[in-house]
């Protein structure tokens, strides 16, 4: 299935915190005939940094010649160093949509005031589901700005602008 499916889209998560060891699972998952995710590879790890990974997906090409033109992962950089240091660069790096949310939600409480941080998480999400791009660019550029103009959204503006907008 890795082989047969992974010239496209290659999806790296991991699942965090399933058992008492200190062991976490990434699944490496490629989109069958149907477009739907299909788990194509496991690596079991007690830690999650590029090195490590580095290590598995070595162990991956030796037996699977994979070129996926698009990787999508969550928003840490492990997973895509690790690629980059085995298979080279992908062409695209779309990142998970629900680690993106999970991350704006957590962040977001970077602003005190509880009204605040509803303004600005739906700020981001309507970016978020914005597909014209022309579009997206004049929403983002306002979004940037209005958040740097209010001292209480600043420390989310600097966070967002430095891992969303780079």
């Amino acid at each position: 299935m890795l082989s047969f499916y992974s010239n496209d889209i290659i999806c790296l998560d991991f699942t965090h915190g399933m058992n008492a060891y200190g062991f976490d699972l990434a699944t490496i998952l490629v989109l069958d005939d149907k477009r739907e995710g299909f788990p194509a590879a496991f690596i079991l790890s007690n830690r999650q940094d590029s090195k490590s990974l580095s290590v598995a997906f070595a162990a991956i090409k030796e037996h699977v010649s994979i070129s996926p033109k698009v990787m999508m992962t969550d928003d840490t950089e492990s997973f895509l160093n690790a690629w980059r240091t085995v298979f080279g660069v992908p062409e695209k790096r779309p990142l998970c949509t629900w680690h993106v949310d999970r991350s704006w939600r957590s962040i977001v409480k970077l602003i005190k005031k509880p009204e605040n941080q509803i303004q600005a998480y739906k700020v981001v999400r309507c970016l978020l589901m914005e597909t014209e791009e022309e579009a997206f660019y004049i929403m983002l550029q306002e979004a940037l700005k209005n958040f740097n103009e209010t001292d209480e959204f600043r420390e989310f503006n600097n966070y967002f602008e430095h891992v969303y907008c780079k």
